[in-house]
């Protein structure tokens, strides 16, 4: 089905109508990531491990960014968004009803999102936004250094070096995957952490992207009524 605006509906091209398509832009960015992260973590083939850590990276980059939209959206921008308006559409017909937990998590999340200090899962978002999402350049080479200086010293039977690279069957190189890279990672967010630990902090991230991916998807609503736009529902979703 799409959503569509009535006919006959006009509008201008406000701030609030603008700042709501970059709302849907940090949206769709977000729960795309989520998509991929969760769908890797279902896998069992070799490289899993490299790409759920890269895509919890990638969807907590695209979660920071919404997240400094958020924010802006309340602190600078005239309270296009507020924590009130954010309640009143989360108790709205259809998610109130259908999912009480949401409400909760949602008003926790947003709490999160405008609290000093930021909560653990947030500040590693904004880690994983500066340090390691689509570039890599003086703050990595930070981790990089700290990861070298530790491997090191090692070598010994005892303590024996990590493994440089994980090859296919053929021994190529080709469909490969680094250890390397992810112990630079693992040490720049989790450093002293038990597996266990690890796992949990992840859980707590993803489950805080979806939190923001939630918060955005009901602004929305609540911003295209507070343009005053009305819609039919129409039809298929493909064009």
């Amino acid at each position: 089905m799409k959503i569509i605006l009535k006919p006959g509906t006009t509008f201008e091209c406000t701030p609030t109508l603008r700042y709501l398509v970059r709302l849907m832009m940090a949206n769709d960015a977000m729960a795309s990531g989520l998509c991929w992260y969760e769908h890797v973590s279902r896998r069992t083939d070799p490289n899993k491990c490299r790409d759920r850590y890269w895509s919890l990276i990638s969807a907590g980059g695209r979660a920071a960014v919404g997240i400094r939209l958020l924010q802006d959206g309340v602190k600078v921008r005239n309270g296009f968004i507020s924590r009130k308006m954010l309640a009143n559409e989360a108790k709205g017909p259809g998610c109130a009803t259908e999912c009480p937990d949401k409400v909760t998590n949602v008003l926790t999340v947003w709490d999160g999102i405008l609290a000093k200090p930021s909560p653990e899962p947030i500040k590693l978002m904004f880690v994983f936004r500066n340090t390691f999402w689509a570039h890599w350049e003086d703050d990595t080479d930070k981790a990089a250094r700290a990861f070298l200086e530790e491997e090191g010293g090692k070598g010994s039977v005892e303590e024996p070096h990590t493994t440089f690279s994980c090859c296919d069957e053929d021994g190529t190189m080709l469909g490969s995957w680094y250890p390397w890279e992810i112990e630079t990672i693992t040490g720049r967010f989790f450093r002293g952490k038990t597996a266990d630990q690890v796992c949990d902090m992840m859980s707590e991230v993803k489950s805080t992207i979806a939190g923001v991916v939630n918060i955005t998807a009901l602004l929305i609503s609540a911003l295209a009524e507070k343009a005053g736009l009305e819609f039919d529902v129409t039809g298929s979703t493909h064009s």
